[in-house]
């Protein structure tokens, strides 16, 4: 019993069991598919003293589209029980001209007549409408909705156990749309629900689990609806981008022709401190930091490594070993240049960048072949 009928009834129990409502229990508006079918759900109640000469009742439906009259509807097939009050009702093979409202009439012995004053609105489209993509609630952050609407992009953190699901109204219980994932990321389970107001809708629930490998990754889900009228096929969709943040991964050493060292990483948020580390027999030494000027080792030849780190972790990267025949200093330009890079620097060169003025223009450092044109500290 819906919330209506169970308001009827109880209504009709405080004037003593003689309910003399006339009622009719169906939907404001439904939207349907040019060359579909459309289900009515439809309940109706009469007074109670008439229920004995609902016998063998008539159902009649009318319609009025547009600016034209009021006519009797055809072409409708009547597949809820009349004697138990159910007026649901399919429209076959229906067309754009058939948008209008519609009003249902019941007709009974004993003079039983009745044309209800509620209305449904049907609208007829030649597409359907798109799915609806929610998330699970607890992937939602404060002020964002679960609904995703086309071109929307979630932001998911590396392990979330995430829930998608795809909705479509479903219209025509005989023709339901097909729902499908791109990329299909798992085993989805489709199913046909109810709405509050008795129409239906397919939905289609896909859970994965977050990875950086998923990082920008586009997902779409499909509605395809087969027609009655001809044979073809009408699709829509939604498409929704997954952002997932990671911490450090892939974090490695590059060693270039001139002898510097650059800490590659790839995380997201981007990399927000770098560290090098020098081995030394059994002790490690930190060689300088993202926002380090300059080392105070006099040897540059032995094993480095690199530490990369954002909010959500760090990662190091494997040792590399430096050889060189001559004594340098190791300085990291990541201040000057935007870039995690440690440079080997003569002994002279040093010293000149040191006694020079801040407004003095030092040649070139070269970074990966390129020049970087450096400036020293105030």
């Amino acid at each position: 019993m819906t919330a209506a009928e169970r308001f009827i009834f109880i209504g009709c129990l405080l004037v003593g069991g003689l309910c003399s409502t006339w009622s009719v229990q169906m939907p404001q508006s439904i939207q349907a598919l040019n060359g579909s079918c459309v289900l009515i759900p439809c309940t109706f109640q009469i007074p109670s003293a008439k229920n004995q000469h609902l016998i063998n009742p008539a159902g009649i439906w009318w319609t009025k589209r547009g600016s034209s009259d009021k006519k009797q509807l055809e072409n409708r097939d009547i597949i809820g029980k009349l004697s138990e009050k159910n007026c649901t009702t399919v429209l076959n093979r229906i067309s754009k001209t058939w948008t209008g409202d519609y009003s249902f009439r019941i007709e009974g012995n004993n003079h039983i007549k009745n044309n209800f004053k509620e209305k449904v609105k049907i609208n007829v489209e030649d597409s359907p409408p798109s799915p609806q993509v929610t998330i699970n609630k607890d992937m939602v952050r404060e002020g964002d909705s679960a609904t995703l609407r086309e071109g929307d992009s979630v932001t998911l953190r590396e392990g979330d156990s995430v829930t998608l699901t795809c909705s479509a109204p479903a219209p025509c219980p005989s023709l339901p749309p097909t729902l499908s994932w791109t990329p299909r990321l798992s085993d989805s389970v489709t199913v046909f629900q109810e709405n509050d107001d008795h129409t239906k809708h397919a939905s289609s629930v896909m859970t994965f689990t977050a990875s950086h490998l998923l990082h920008k990754q586009e997902v779409k889900c499909t509605a395809v609806y087969r027609l009655q009228t001809v044979k073809s096929e009408r699709t829509s969709h939604t498409n929704v981008t997954l952002k997932v943040q990671y911490s450090p991964k892939n974090t490695l050493v590059l060693i270039g022709k001139d002898g510097s060292l650059t800490c590659s990483s790839d995380a997201n948020p981007a990399v927000n401190n770098y560290t090098w580390y020098k081995v030394s027999g059994g002790e490690i030494k930190v060689v300088s930091y993202t926002q380090s000027l300059t080392s105070n080792i006099t040897e540059v030849s032995g094993q480095y490594y690199c530490q990369a780190q954002n909010e959500h972790g760090l990662q190091n990267s494997s040792t590399v070993q430096l050889h060189c025949d001559r004594k340098y200093h190791l300085i990291s330009l990541s201040k000057y240049s935007g870039t995690s890079v440690l440079e080997l620097i003569p002994f002279w060169t040093l010293d000149r960048i040191l006694k020079s003025s801040s407004s003095e223009r030092i040649f070139p450092i070269r970074n990966n072949g390129k020049p970087i044109n450096w400036f020293p500290a105030n």
